[in-house]
């Protein structure tokens, strides 16, 4: 129901007021005329007036007509000042997901569970690593190892790009470990050769920060942050969201 009052109706709405109270006007004058030609020939023949009376309901029955103008005129104010139903993103949690491939070899994927928190569906989405920082603790701060934008594949599809439809959810993938090598692989098309030879450089003692950017057609964009500490099992880090 909700859904008829919107701004793209706004201006139908205000056209049909417009033309119905333009009938409306037009048959109040002819009802004016109507009534002075009555009124007139009463004054030059001295007949009964009820002679030329039928005269004035020639008119248009214009308080009808002037209700639907009114009725079509008000729809349009409440379709043009009715709240739009923004679209937005939200980061459900996240999610590990191991995986085996046909050589044998295991994959341990991090991924953010996205969800369109309105209703209907939102186009465009996408997902990047806007930052990878790791935790220094001789200078008690971040230290970024990537510093550039890298976009990312949404699992299941493997595709930069996806729809997202009110309260299911679509996995993000952010990275993964796999246990033969227990490097750190960003899931992207394509890695620069400088990004994977910064990711090569961490230790299991290192805690990294990904920092995320979810984007989406109409939408307000989301930025989520995994807290990553590493481990020696390759199976066994420690995720979270960090502030």
């Amino acid at each position: 129901m909700l859904e008829r009052f919107k701004r793209r109706h706004a201006g139908l709405f205000f056209i049909l007021g417009g033309f119905f109270l333009i009938i409306d006007t037009i048959g109040r004058i002819q009802t004016v005329e109507a009534l002075y030609q009555a009124g007139k020939s009463w004054l030059t023949s001295k007949t009964d007036i009820h002679l030329n009376w039928p005269l004035a309901h020639l008119a248009w029955p214009h308080y009808t007509v002037f209700g639907i103008g009114v009725f079509f005129v008000l729809l349009g104010l409440v379709s043009f000042f009715w709240p739009s139903r923004t679209p937005k993103l939200v980061i459900d949690r996240w999610n590990t997901l191991k995986t085996r491939a046909s050589d044998g070899s295991q994959r341990l994927f991090v991924q953010i569970l996205v969800k369109c928190g309105s209703e209907g569906s939102i186009d465009d989405c996408r997902g990047y690593i806007k930052q990878v920082s790791k935790w220094s603790n001789s200078d008690n701060c971040w230290i970024p190892l990537i510093d550039q934008s890298l976009p990312l594949l949404w699992s299941n599809i493997d595709q930069p790009i996806c729809t997202l439809w009110f309260d299911l959810g679509q996995a993000l993938n952010v990275f993964f470990i796999d246990n033969i090598t227990g490097r750190i692989t960003p899931c992207s098309q394509r890695i620069p050769f400088w990004m994977s030879d910064a990711l090569s450089s961490v230790t299991p003692s290192d805690i990294l920060k990904f920092d995320i950017l979810i984007t989406a057609k109409d939408c307000a964009p989301a930025s989520p942050a995994l807290k990553i500490e590493l481990a020696q099992e390759w199976d066994e880090i420690t995720i979270e969201f960090a502030s």
